[in-house]
Parts: C-alpha cells; sequence; structure tokens
C-alpha cells in the first residue's frame, strides 16, 4: 500500500492536468473577450497537444523499466550500480526528449498545416515541444525515486507543479495576447518544476555530477540538428511541397543527431548497457549474476 497508493495519485495527476485545462482555458478565453473560445480549446487539445504525448512512450517505457532495476540495486547494497543505472536513465531521457523536443519546435507550424489544415496550431506546438524534454527527465527520474522507496517524492513534485500550472493557466489564458498559448505555457512550466524538483530530490540521494558535465555534446548535436532540418524545410517546402519538405528534414534530422552523437562520442558505454542485452557484447560479465 505504501507503494501503490503513491504511484497510483501520481498517475491521477495527470488526467487532472488535462481535466484543468477543460475546466479553465474555455472560460477564461470568454474572459479575455474570445467568442470562439471551444474553437480555441479544441486547436489546444486537438491538433497541438497528441503531437506532444507520441514521444514521451519512450521514457515512460523507460521509468517503468527503471523501477525494478534500481530498486533491485538498492536493495542489493550496491549504491555504484544504482548510481550508474541512475544516471544511464537520465541521460538517456536527454538523449531522446532533447531531439523530440528540437524536431516538434521546427516542425510546430508544419505538421498542423499538413494533417489539419490548422497553422494557428503552430504556436502552442511550438512552446508544448519545448517541455517535452522536462516531460522525459520528470517520468525518468520519478521511476528513479520509485525504485529508491520514495514514490511519495514524485506525487508531491508532480502535485506542486499541477498547483502552478492551474495558476498560470488562470491568468496567461486570460490576457489576449497569450490565450491559448498562455495554456501551452502552463503546461510546461508546471512539467518545469517537477522535472527540477525531481531532479533535485535525486542528487540528494544519487551522484549526478558526472550527469551534469554531459550534457553538451547532446545539447550542440540537437542544435546542428534543428538547424539543418529547418534548412532542408525552407528549401524543399517551396519546391516539392510540404510532405516532401516534412519527410526530407526529418530524414536529415535523423542522421545529422545520429551522426553528431556518435562523432562527438555522446553516447556512453553505460547507454549501450541499457540498450544492448549481455549477449551481444561478448566478455563482459554481468555485476549482478558474474556471468
Amino acid at each position: 500500500l505504501q507503494l501503490a497508493i503513491p504511484i497510483s495519485l501520481s498517475s491521477m495527476i495527470l488526467p487532472l492536468m488535462n481535466l484543468i485545462d477543460a475546466a479553465v482555458v474555455p472560460s477564461r478565453l470568454h474572459a479575455a473577450g474570445f467568442a470562439n473560445a471551444t474553437a480555441l480549446f479544441g486547436v489546444l487539445t486537438g491538433f497541438a497537444m497528441p503531437f506532444v504525448v507520441l514521444p514521451t512512450v519512450f521514457t515512460a517505457a523507460l521509468s517503468m523499466s527503471l523501477v525494478p532495476s534500481i530498486s533491485e540495486a538498492h536493495a542489493l547494497q550496491m549504491q555504484s550500480l544504482v548510481e550508474l543505472r541512475a544516471r544511464a536513465g537520465i541521460r538517456a531521457a536527454v538523449l531522446s526528449g532533447l531531439p523530440a523536443s528540437a524536431g516538434l519546435i521546427v516542425l510546430s507550424t508544419a505538421l498542423p498545416t499538413l494533417l489539419y489544415d490548422t497553422p494557428s496550431a503552430g504556436p502552442p506546438l511550438a512552446i508544448l515541444s519545448a517541455g517535452l524534454l522536462f516531460v522525459s527527465v520528470q517520468q525518468t527520474t520519478s521511476g528513479i525515486l520509485q525504485g529508491l522507496g520514495f514514490p511519495n517524492l514524485p506525487m508531491r513534485n508532480l502535485l506542486i507543479g499541477t498547483l502552478l500550472k492551474l495558476i498560470l493557466t488562470w491568468n496567461l489564458t486570460a490576457m489576449p495576447a497569450w490565450n491559448i498559448k498562455g495554456a501551452a505555457l502552463a503546461t510546461t512550466c508546471g512539467f518545469l518544476v517537477a522535472s527540477l524538483l525531481n531532479v533535485w530530490e535525486v542528487s540528494r540521494r544519487v551522484n549526478l555530477n558526472r550527469v551534469m558535465y554531459t550534457f553538451f555534446k547532446p545539447l550542440l548535436s540537437v542544435g546542428i540538428m534543428a538547424g539543418a532540418a529547418y534548412g532542408v524545410l525552407d528549401f524543399v517546402t517551396p519546391r516539392a511541397g510540404l510532405l516532401l519538405g516534412i519527410l526530407f528534414a526529418v530524414a536529415v534530422g535523423v542522421c545529422v543527431y545520429t551522426l553528431l552523437l556518435w562523432y562527438l562520442k555522446a553516447i556512453e558505454k553505460e547507454e549501450l548497457d541499457m540498450i544492448l542485452p549481455k549477449r551481444f557484447r561478448s566478455g563482459e560479465r554481468s555485476p549482478l549474476t558474474g556471468r
């Protein structure tokens, strides 16, 4: 019960965020003088939000896999293994969250224009996309804290982020200049606070110094990737159409990011250890079984 109740409550907070949007955003848009409040709310939830949900599937799975992995090492009192797995988990979240965030920002107007003919979804999608990294880190660090036996901490931190989101949504959405962009910014800020609080709690129990010094290479890789993808999108779209522009931009972005990670040696052995099965790395022994 000590584990199940906080974890279950944590999973209920995310639908609570959606409930806040449904209850607050339309009424605050009406207060700001928008007669088409329902249509604007539909742009946010129907056209912008679905693009942001998909990239979090990987970090959600990573978070679930970290719970037994961290818990096992913690139960065996192998602190070095706890730190290795925690560092690798956070780095994996950053390595996946950064390109997803940057890629969606680059394509924030192109994607809803192509699929829904709704370019107005671009600005809120760009703001929500900026928060993808924070969602990835929040999910991963929640798995680490749950594995360490502190499931109440990510629940508390996410609740704090939700309260901040409620305050910002109430105020920003009623400003005509912000409208649904204010609701998107409130969501991003809520996850930013929750992820920072989680990282702080993890750093109190696990040495993360080495992780903090290894963000430069992924950031550099993502910056170059985003520039290359934007350049390709801007070049191809007027000549071959929006669909081919998006496809080429995505393909170039993936290739550039992957090659830069390899060239800059931004992926460490810890990440490979979490991805590749032991049988593919002959000569290595499991730290737990010795085989």
